[in-house]
């Protein structure tokens, strides 16, 4: 089978009508980038994408996310919303974790805002639903972007505890390849300047007790 997969692609899980890929490309802005998609797969080829929609995390909020779900911290609030839900006869349980952005107004052609939210919470048929929504946005200070009225486009996920383990080892994954390419870089002509000052004293020192060992041996 060829495997056409996208090199910036670090993982993707796929459900009945919708996929979440974790990307590299958000990197560039220090974020990550999750992609979510929903298709129709009976829809012609090239013609099944129906709406997509790309949240960007700020590393560390992703790296946090990753080792809340990581420890189980994740899945003892959901416990608790499932039980909350009950206790009250609601039929979905509240989110266990969410996050907004979107795009300011002067950043886009058309001089609309736009916003974008990213939620996790306990399904009824599958152990988590992964819900990211974009619609039009209202910007109200400091950079925040809130949903104006309703969503234009909504791609749920549903995931197993299996694959929600692997989204925050994805997750993790990123985070390290940032790391070590936005201070890598930056360390390393330190530290060529240090190794280079150590080998210079070591060279002297080395150069001295030659000549003292070469004057006591005459």
């Amino acid at each position: 089978m060829k495997d056409n997969r996208s090199l910036e692609q670090v993982w993707r899980t796929d459900s009945a009508d919708s996929f979440v890929e974790v990307m590299l490309t958000g990197l560039v802005y220090d974020k990550v980038l999750l992609n979510f998609c929903r298709y129709d797969a009976s829809k012609e080829k090239n013609q099944r994408m129906i709406g997509s929609v790309g949240v960007f995390m700020d590393i560390y909020e992703a790296q946090r996310l990753a080792r809340d779900i990581l420890s189980g911290r994740i899945c003892a609030l959901g416990t608790a919303a499932k039980k909350k839900a009950a206790e009250t006869g609601s039929k979905y349980a509240p989110n266990v974790f969410s996050v907004s952005g979107g795009t300011s107004a002067n950043r886009r052609s058309d001089g609309k805002a736009v916003a974008r939210t990213f939620s996790i919470a306990p399904g009824s048929k599958y152990p988590w639903i992964l819900c990211a929504m974009q619609g039009e946005g209202e910007e109200v200070g400091s950079g925040l972007i809130k949903m104006k009225g309703k969503a234009d486009v909504i791609v749920r996920v549903p995931l197993s505890n299996e694959k929600l383990k692997e989204l925050a080892l994805a997750i993790e994954t990123v985070e390290r390849i940032w790391e070590q390419s936005r201070f890598m870089p930056v360390v390393q002509d330190m530290m060529d300047e240090a190794l280079a000052r150590r080998k210079s004293v070591i060279d002297k020192a080395m150069a001295e007790t030659a000549a003292d060992n070469i004057a006591q041996t005459l």
